[in-house]
């Protein structure tokens, strides 16, 4: 596959992302919103510095988001090096399987946005939490401990169906612990 190619799907769903962002998105006017007095320093200086102890767990949830995605982050760079050095896949194979492994993942996440958003409703938001994890730690072993293409596969949709539920508890618990005011601020440094 050309290069183009390569980099043509992530535009285009960037493209259709933006264009329904766009057309769904409703803000309010900006003459509606009362501001606070303030300089730009001081409005700046605000803006990076949270209020862990007005804004109650916000610093835990922190915490959790950055250590998962921190999870992530890693195994997907671990893939494609264990494939090649440990399965021992030529770089062009272990390629190719990763590719396929990265786009299962991406899907189910995706596919697993709908329903994780209703159990997060009926379970809660913090057991969820605690579940997801548990589960997409679950797949990351599964996926270590295999050689079979299929069963890294499986546990890559693990991982993915975890992470969706993990995102959708991860943030109906934000909008919970964070008071409305604080709501952008602390959205924005999430």
């Amino acid at each position: 596959a050309s290069p183009v190619m390569a980099v043509s799907a992530p535009v285009i769903g960037l493209g259709v992302a933006l264009a329904i962002t766009f057309a769904g998105a409703r803000d309010v006017p900006p003459d509606q919103v009362p501001l606070p007095e303030r300089t730009a320093k001081e409005a700046i200086a605000r803006a990076y510095r949270p209020d862990f102890g007005r804004v109650t767990g916000f610093g835990h949830w922190f915490a959790a988001r950055f250590t998962y995605w921190c999870a992530q982050i890693i195994l997907s760079s671990f893939i494609f090096l264990y494939l090649v050095h440990v399965r021992d896949m030529a770089p062009a194979a272990a390629g190719r399987l990763y590719a396929n492994l990265i786009l299962g993942l991406g899907l189910v996440i995706i596919i697993g946005s709908i329903p994780s958003g209703f159990a997060v409703d009926s379970i809660g938001r913090r057991l969820l939490v605690i579940l997801s994890a548990l589960v997409a730690g679950a797949g990351i072993l599964l996926f270590t401990f295999t050689q079979s293409g299929t069963v890294m596969l499986l546990a890559i949709l693990i991982i993915g169906g975890a992470t969706a539920f993990w995102n959708a508890s991860i943030w109906a618990l934000l909008t919970d612990i964070i008071p409305p005011e604080e709501a952008s601020r602390s959205m924005g440094i999430a």
